[in-house]
């Protein structure tokens, strides 16, 4: 009987070690998930702060966009855009010529819609500064070809270019 007796009771400290184990690895479990719920919350709480100091920034870029566009005034096309070019031109003493079938292909599948295709010949260093003009103006070079002008009786001796530019403006 003693066997016996001493056989249920070592099953009871048995089943008792497994419940008093079971019970430490389920709450070291809980503790793990808590501390992974609070680190989660912390991160939440961090993004977003994050985020509406973000928030914030972007409003204040948006106001100074804003500020920005009322003072920068509309690029211009077409035909005030062509005025703006071709007055550089005259300026530095640079002709404006027709353009040439050759020249013409050259461009083609060049330039967006609005874009200004030109051919203009002069000294070398006044259409360098036609070019260092129009960097103040509110376009952008899609093109450029620059050629030594074919002497002509009244070039001849000169120091002539011929140039071709696909200008667009900017948006």
């Amino acid at each position: 009987m003693m066997k016996r007796e001493s056989a249920v009771f070592l099953t009871l400290i048995l089943l008792c070690l497994a419940l008093v184990g079971g019970v430490l690895g389920t709450r070291m479990q809980l503790e793990t998930a808590w501390n992974d719920w609070d680190a989660l919350v912390q991160k939440r709480t961090d993004l977003s702060g994050s985020l509406n100091a973000l928030a914030a920034r972007r409003t204040l870029l948006l106001e100074g966009l804003k500020d920005v566009e009322e003072k920068v005034p509309a690029v211009p096309e077409g035909e005030v855009l062509q005025a703006w070019v071709q007055d550089v031109l005259q300026r530095n003493k640079v002709e404006l010529l027709p353009p040439r079938s050759d020249e013409a292909s050259h461009g083609e599948g060049q330039g967006g819609p609005n874009s200004l295709t030109l051919a203009f010949h002069g000294e070398y260093l006044d259409v360098m500064q036609v070019l260092a003009d129009w960097r103040a103006l509110p376009l952008r070079i899609a093109s450029l070809t620059l050629r030594r002008a074919e002497p002509s009786p009244p070039l001849v001796g000169s120091g002539g270019v011929e140039a071709y530019a696909i200008l667009e403006p900017l948006r």
